[in-house]
C-alpha cells in the first residue's frame, strides 16, 4: 500500500487525502495578513503520514525565492508527524505575496503543493535620524534651543504627503517641507514646554499602519530644579525600598505639589513642602524585585518672581525616573 501524506496546518484545518494519494489534493491556504516591508513572516506547518508505509521526502521547494523552509524531517514513518517552518522575507516586495510549498517524495504520485499562503506587504518607511539629544535647554531661552531636520524616505517611491507627526507630550512643533515622490522632510523644534527636568520622549511619524519612533532625550531647565534627577532603589529584602528627591524653586515660589501618576508598584508621597522646596519620597512595593525602571509624574503649580496675579502662575509636570535592582545577600560582603 502506498504511503499517504496529509497536511495538518497549524494555521489551517486538517484535510484528509483520498486513498492512494501521497499528498492532499487541495492544499490548505493560510493568510498571514499585513506586514511592513522588511519584516520576516513565519508560517509553521505539520506533515502527517497516516498510512502504513514509510514515506521519504526527497525535496521541499518553496514556489517563491522569498521563502525558505527549516526544521522539516526527511522521513515519515507510519503515523508519524514532521513539523517545519516556512520563513518569508518581505524585503524588496510591496503588495500581495503568494507562495506555496511543493513536496517531492518517493511515492507513485508526482510533486504536490501542500501549503499555500499569502499576505500583503506595506511599503516601508525609514526615518533619519532615529535619536536626538537636545542637551540642556532653558525654557526661557527657547529661541536658542536646537532644532533638527528629520528625513523620511520610502524605498517603494510611495507618496509621503500623508505622513503625520504625533507628539503625546506636546513638546515639539513640526514644520513640514514640500514633499517629493518617495521623500519628505521636516524641521522639529521645541515649543514652550510644560515639562521641566529630565526628558525622555518618543514622538512618532505615522504613515497609515507604518509607525516610526524618534527617541529624544535631554534636560529642560526651568524655574524648578530636581535634585537628584533620578531615584535609585537598591532592594534588600524590606530595606532599601525607598529613596528621596527634591524640587526647588530657582526663581519665584512653589504653590503646591501633588502626585499625578506613577508606575505600578511605586508609591510616591510628599514629605514636606515650602515656597522654596518640596521633598518627595518614592517607595517600592514589597513584591517588587529584579531590575527595572519606572517614572513618577508630579504636578507643580509655580508663581513667577515678582508676580501676584493669576497670570504669573504656571503649572508644570516634573518627571522623575526611578531605577531599581535587587541585591543578593552575597553582595553585602
Amino acid at each position: 500500500m502506498a504511503a499517504v501524506v496529509t497536511l495538518v496546518g497549524v494555521l489551517a484545518p486538517t484535510l484528509v487525502a483520498p486513498e492512494g494519494l501521497l499528498v492532499v489534493a487541495h492544499a490548505p491556504k493560510v493568510s498571514w495578513g499585513e506586514r511592513i516591508q522588511g519584516e520576516r513572516v513565519r508560517v509553521p506547518f505539520t506533515l502527517l503520514n497516516p498510512g502504513t508505509e514509510e514515506c521519504r521526502i526527497l525535496k521541499v521547494v518553496p514556489s517563491c525565492s522569498c521563502a525558505r523552509v527549516e526544521g522539516l524531517s526527511r522521513t515519515l514513518g507510519p503515523g508519524e508527524e514532521a513539523s517545519g517552518v516556512m520563513n518569508i522575507d518581505t524585503s524588496g516586495y510591496v503588495g500581495r505575496i503568494e507562495t506555496g510549498l511543493i513536496l517531492i517524495h518517493d511515492g507513485k504520485n508526482g510533486p504536490r503543493t501542500v501549503l499555500e499562503c499569502h499576505g500583503n506587504v506595506l511599503a516601508g518607511v525609514s526615518v533619519h535620524p532615529l535619536r536626538w539629544s537636545i542637551g540642556t535647554v532653558d525654557v526661557k531661552l527657547l529661541e536658542e534651543a536646537p532644532s533638527i531636520r528629520i528625513s523620511i524616505r520610502s524605498d517603494a517611491d510611495m507618496d509621503l504627503s500623508s505622513v503625520e507627526f504625533e507628539d503625546s507630550l506636546g513638546l515639539f512643533e513640526c514644520d513640514w517641507q514640500p514633499a517629493s515622490r518617495g521623500e519628505r522632510s521636516c524641521m522639529l523644534r521645541l515649543k514652550e514646554p510644560w515639562v521641566v527636568g529630565p526628558m525622555l520622549t518618543r514622538p512618532r511619524f505615522r504613515s497609515g499602519k507604518v509607525v516610526k519612533e524618534l527617541l529624544v532625550s535631554g534636560q529642560l531647565r526651568g524655574p524648578l530644579l530636581v535634585d537628584p534627577q533620578r531615584v535609585q532603589l537598591q532592594l534588600r529584602g524590606k530595606s532599601g525600598r525607598s529613596g528621596t528627591t527634591s524640587i526647588a524653586a530657582r526663581t519665584g515660589e512653589i504653590l503646591s505639589v501633588r502626585v499625578l501618576a506613577q508606575s505600578t508598584q511605586l508609591r510616591a508621597e510628599i514629605v514636606s513642602t515650602s515656597p522654596k522646596q518640596c521633598r518627595i519620597r518614592v517607595g517600592a512595593a514589597e513584591t517588587l524585585s529584579g531590575a527595572g525602571q519606572g517614572v513618577v509624574c508630579l504636578k507643580v503649580r509655580h508663581r513667577r518672581a515678582g508676580s501676584s496675579s493669576l497670570e504669573g502662575i504656571q503649572t508644570y509636570r516634573v518627571l522623575i525616573p526611578v531605577h531599581w535592582n535587587s541585591l543578593s545577600a552575597y553582595e553585602d560582603y
